[in-house]
């Protein structure tokens, strides 16, 4: 999240030495889906275990309070909630997308990585750039994805977002999880892109897509979706008529 990419690789982002920035012309990736936030019980258990396992809150504390006593601990566990801190402000710093107001309430109160890392995938780009990432569904049906959803369909060209479900364990998470190929183009705003919701099936992606790909235009996720530009999510074709 810190690299100074502009120092890194000059050649890409000054390439004739003035001050005028260029970018990568693809940025690609699987970034992490986690929520920003420390996790207070998980570090405690590399101290004592007992803690995954105490059925009450009471018990819980009574534990957590002991190992704060412990003066080796204690410092640790402060360092690691700075650790986050600190990542929350080079992120307030460095974006624009991950805390948007709807009606003047804060479009979801908890940031998660993967919006981000596509929010920065967007920094990294040239000006003809395009970035394409595996991301959770969140990012098509979440309200905390609202800020990143006006940057890929308002500011940059979303080109296609593929909703699959995880049934067939294309990846090693719950079968119950969704999640989307996201491609979009540095320069838009959208204009219409392909969409389909609630596939199986990698080798859908090569095959014929007539079925159940869908095209959605930017006015209709603005009718649809409202303000937080949420896509409608039909199986096939035949259910968005």
């Amino acid at each position: 999240e810190g690299v100074p990419y502009d120092l890194v690789f000059p050649e890409v982002f000054h390439p004739d030495g003035s001050a005028t920035r260029g970018g990568f012309d693809a940025v690609l990736g699987n970034p992490p889906w986690d929520a920003i936030q420390f996790k207070t019980k998980e570090f405690f258990a590399s101290f004592d275990f007992k803690i995954l396992e105490a059925p009450t809150k009471r018990e819980r504390v009574a534990i957590e309070e002991r190992l704060l006593a412990d003066h080796a601990c204690a410092p640790l566990f402060a360092e690691y909630k700075e650790e986050f801190e600190r990542l929350k402000r080079a992120n307030d710093a460095l974006c624009e997308y991950q805390k948007v107001e709807v009606d003047g309430d804060l479009a979801g109160r908890q940031v998660d990585s993967f919006r981000v890392f596509m929010e920065r995938n967007a920094h990294l780009l040239g000006p003809t750039g395009l970035t394409g990432a595996v991301v959770p569904s969140a990012f098509h049906a979440n309200e905390g994805a609202t800020g990143v959803r006006q940057l890929y369909l308002e500011k940059m060209a979303l080109l296609c977002c593929y909703s699959f479900e995880n049934q067939k364990r294309l990846f090693e998470i719950h079968a119950s999880f969704k999640f989307a190929l996201v491609v979009a183009g540095k320069t838009g705003p959208t204009t219409e892109f392909p969409c389909a919701f609630y596939l199986h099936d990698m080798d859908w992606l090569f095959g014929d897509r007539s079925e159940q790909e869908l095209r959605y235009s930017l006015e209709f996720v603005r009718r649809t979706g409202g303000d937080y530009l949420t896509l409608v999510e039909p199986a096939s074709a035949e259910g968005a008529a």
